[in-house]
C-alpha cells in the first residue's frame, strides 16, 4: 500500500526538480540515475564527465529500500567506453565511507549474489 505513494512522491519530486532546473539552470545540477557495479571496495560506473585517475568524487548512492550512503571516492583507472557508447568507463576505490554505511553495502552486496545464484539455480532445473 505504501510503495504506490512512494512511486508517485518520486515522480512528482522528480517533476519540481526539473523545472526548477529548466527556471535556474545554473544554479541547480540534477542527480541523475546511473547503473553502477557495486562492491565492499568501491564502484564501477560509466560517464560522460572527464575524469582522469586520482580524481576524488563525492558518491551518494540509495540502496533498496531507500538506504542512502554517503561517500568520497577516489578514480583508480579510466577506461574508454564501448564503442556504440560514449564516455568513459571509471572505477574508483573508497577513500572516506562511514562503517555504517560500508556494513550496508556489503550486506546489499552479499543479498544481491545469494538472489543471482538462487535464480541460477532454480533456471538450471
Amino acid at each position: 500500500m505504501l510503495r504506490p505513494w512512494l512511486t508517485k512522491l518520486d515522480w512528482v519530486m522528480a517533476l519540481v526538480l526539473k523545472t526548477l532546473a529548466k527556471m535556474s539552470p545554473q544554479a541547480l545540477a540534477m542527480p541523475r540515475l546511473t547503473d553502477v557495479n557495486v562492491s565492499g571496495g568501491g564502484l564501477s560506473f560509466a560517464t560522460e564527465r572527464l575524469l582522469k585517475k586520482h580524481d576524488q568524487l563525492e558518491i551518494r548512492l540509495i540502496l533498496p529500500p531507500f538506504v542512502p550512503i554517503l561517500a568520497t571516492v577516489e578514480v583508480i583507472r579510466v577506461a574508454p567506453a564501448k564503442p556504440e557508447a560514449t564516455g568513459q568507463i571509471v572505477a574508483t576505490r573508497f577513500a572516506s565511507i562511514r562503517s555504517e554505511d560500508r556494513e550496508c553495502l556489503i550486506r546489499h552486496v552479499l543479498k544481491v549474489q545469494a538472489e543471482r545464484l538462487r535464480s541460477r539455480r532454480l533456471s538450471s532445473v
